[in-house]
């Protein structure tokens, strides 16, 4: 036996530890002996004859934490990532119904132009999504935009025919909606439910007088207290997840919407997480200046999770490995956008020349798809001798592609992102 290259040990208090493993997510809290067992399987001394330590021998080969001598931890990151990446029984779509948006956002990536789904194309759409349930066995859908719930209409339409679809095809559906809330009123939320929509991503920057400079309607007007009044409305039907988007501009007073949400009675009701604005894309507004980049976020991250803790919400935050991957270098998951553009990543949504296809048209393996779908963080000497490899894999393809390297938070704060989440979880008594 030998221990996993991609165990991680920090002391906790006297005479116990945290082990983390990037390549299972397994964690775990444990003594010296254990501890000490680890040791000795590395010095291939380990007393695994000892009926006493059969147990937590189990638990440790459960969680990869120690591994046989042969096994090859490069090569099975290989096949698991690339057998989910080409998996066939299952579809995931995001549609952008519209590019159309009723705010004005100061980072906003998208160029929002006044364009929607026509009805040859939406009726497209319904052709590709039979064509497709009856070779899958499990869809998922993520409604995107501009703001979608402008097209409504047409998420109706099309979420009816997948609903009929799956009576006569039986297979397993998801649906989820990135929104801005602003008009997400009761009676849509109810419709979304209608439609097997269950989680919804909304966006809140802060306090309102932070919120409502950088996340405004069109006639600059603050949309702060018009989200959270929505928030309160449908909480209690839908899977909801508020996330706060964080730079420069805001990183002092990002934290403050915590108490607003726990004022409020939304601690329990909604998940809450906190994301740096990144410089993404052609059509990208210049924020360069104020985007963190990863290893000074990392810092900031820290304290905002413990800023959470505090205040009584959970982590969600956790550091799994990324053996499911990226959307964009999967090849059974695409973008459709207004035009009826296909595309492989969200950060070229509206970028006519970004387009891998069209819908209604056999997708060909033209150079743009195959540069997508031939990705390979394994030719990089630098990630795959690194200890975070499982957890990044190489990073977004998307930012290496267009931006370079980008290692993620992990690589810079997992030690204390880790025990922040063992706090979260003896605070919950879990």
């Amino acid at each position: 036996m030998k221990p996993s290259t991609y165990n991680f040990v920090f002391p906790l208090d006297e005479d116990m530890y945290l082990l983390y493993n990037a390549l299972s997510g397994g964690f775990a809290k444990i003594d010296s002996q254990t501890l000490d067992l680890l040791a000795e399987t590395a010095r291939e001394e380990s007393s695994e004859s000892d009926d006493n330590l059969s147990s937590i021998i189990d638990s440790l080969k459960k969680g990869k934490f120690i591994l046989e001598n042969d096994f090859d931890e490069i090569g099975y990151l290989k096949v698991v990532t690339n057998a989910k990446r080409f998996a066939s029984t299952s579809l995931g779509l995001t549609i952008a119904p519209t590019l159309e948006c009723n705010f004005a956002c100061t980072y906003c990536y998208e160029k929002h132009l006044h364009v929607t789904m026509n009805a040859e194309t939406v009726a497209a759409v319904k052709q590709f999504l039979e064509i497709e349930a009856a070779r899958v066995q499990g869809l998922q859908i993520t409604w995107f935009g501009g703001e979608p719930l402008i097209a409504l209409e047409i998420i109706r339409d099309i979420s009816d025919f997948i609903l009929e679809l799956q009576k006569e095809k039986e297979f397993r559906f998801q649906a989820g909606i990135v929104t801005n809330g602003y008009l997400l009123t009761r009676k849509r939320a109810e419709q979304l439910q209608e439609f097997q929509v269950e989680n919804v991503q909304i966006t809140l920057d802060g306090p309102p007088e932070v919120h409502d400079k950088r996340r405004i309607l069109k006639n600059g007007k603050g949309t702060f207290q018009r989200i959270l009044d929505n928030i309160l409305k449908v909480a209690d039907i839908l899977n909801l997840t508020i996330r706060v988007n964080v730079d420069t501009s805001n990183i002092d007073r990002a934290a403050e919407v915590l108490d607003i949400l726990k004022a409020q009675g939304l601690k329990q009701r909604a998940g809450v997480y906190f994301a740096p604005v990144m410089d993404l894309g052609t059509l990208c507004r210049d924020v360069s200046s104020t985007c963190f980049n990863y290893e000074t976020y990392s810092k900031h991250e820290i304290e905002l999770y413990k800023k959470a803790i505090e205040k009584g919400f959970g982590i969600a935050k956790y550091p799994q490995p990324l053996l499911g991957f990226c959307g964009a270098v999967s090849i059974n998951s695409l973008l459709i956008d207004p035009y009826g553009n296909l595309h492989k990543c969200w950060n070229t949504v509206g970028v006519e020349n970004e387009a891998v296809g069209k819908i209604g048209e056999p997708l060909a393996m033209e150079p743009l798809l195959i540069r997508w779908l031939s990705w390979d963080p394994f030719q990089r000497e630098e990630c795959t001798a690194c200890r975070f490899f499982p957890l990044c894999m190489g990073g977004c393809p998307y930012l290496r592609r267009n931006k370079g390297a980008n290692c993620n938070t992990w690589k810079y704060n997992l030690e204390q992102m880790l025990r922040l989440y063992y706090v979260s979880k003896v605070k919950a008594g879990e």
